[in-house]
This record gives structure tokens, sequence and C-alpha cells, in this order.
């Protein structure tokens, strides 16, 4: 898969709020019940004080990071060029100011 951020989070929102599959399959997706961390094609991701859907890749050098933030109803998707980059630590960390994060919370979505 080519995409861009933009194009991934459009895709996510997509996703995750039952645009492209049947609203049971996306609860199966979206069905973390068994103590994984993972549903159909989902990972439940630590962000802070919060845990979310989305999914982290790496491809080559390449690293991604795809969430939504389900309150908020609002998806975020992030790239790197550089593999071991800590995107979850780019969404909530602040670097003298709110993290990504926080400021989505604020504005609530």
């Amino acid at each position: 898969m080519v995409s861009t951020p933009t194009e991934l989070a459009r895709w996510g929102q997509a996703l995750y709020t039952g645009h492209i599959v049947s609203a049971a399959d996306t609860r199966r997706m979206l069905d973390f019940t068994d103590g994984d961390y993972y549903g159909l094609g989902a990972q439940l991701l630590p962000l802070g004080h919060r845990w979310e859907p989305g999914h982290s890749g790496l491809m080559y050098d390449t690293t991604t990071l795809l969430v939504h933030l389900r309150e908020e109803n609002v998806t975020i998707a992030i790239a790197a060029d550089a593999p071991s980059a800590d995107l979850e630590a780019a969404l909530t960390q602040s670097y003298g100011g709110p993290s990504l994060i926080e400021l989505v919370e604020r504005l609530g979505g």
C-alpha cells in the first residue's frame, strides 16, 4: 500500500466509523474483550491516559501510526522515515505546549 498520512486518516475515519465494513464486522474488529490488544486488523494502542484503536506499521525505513479517538470521533495518521520512531510518544508527549492528543481533547474533536 502506498499512501499519504492524509489519505490514511481518511481511510481510518471511514473504517472505524462503520463506512467500510458492516456494523457487525466493525464491532468484531474493535472487540478487545479477550484481554488481547489485537482485534481483527486493529490494535488497542496506549496513548497516555487512554487506550484507542488503530494500527501501527513498519515498511522498510518508514513507520506509521493510525489511531481513532473514539470520544472525539477523530482519526489521526502520522508517518516518519525512521524505523525506530516512537509515534505514540509523538502524539502524547508535550514539547513546551499541549500534546496533539491534548489539543484534540480540548477541541472536542
